[in-house]
């Protein structure tokens, strides 16, 4: 006869490997970003600093 607290994994052990599955699952879903999709993002980014930075002039200034 087999024992009932060996047919099944402890609890932690069954949530340990649940945690992994998601993980797993979260890292398959995310989207591949090429380098050049990368820079380009840099690029807005700094390219909307400049804007701010100008506007902010521009109205202390005049």
């Amino acid at each position: 006869m087999i024992n009932k607290d060996m047919s099944e994994p402890a609890p932690t052990l069954a949530l340990s490997f649940k945690t992994e599955v998601r993980s797993y699952e979260e890292v398959q879903r995310m989207r591949y970003v090429t380098s050049i999709e990368r820079l380009a993002k840099e690029e807005g980014i700094v390219e909307t600093a400049r804007e701010s930075v100008l506007e902010v002039l521009e109205t202390r200034f005049g």
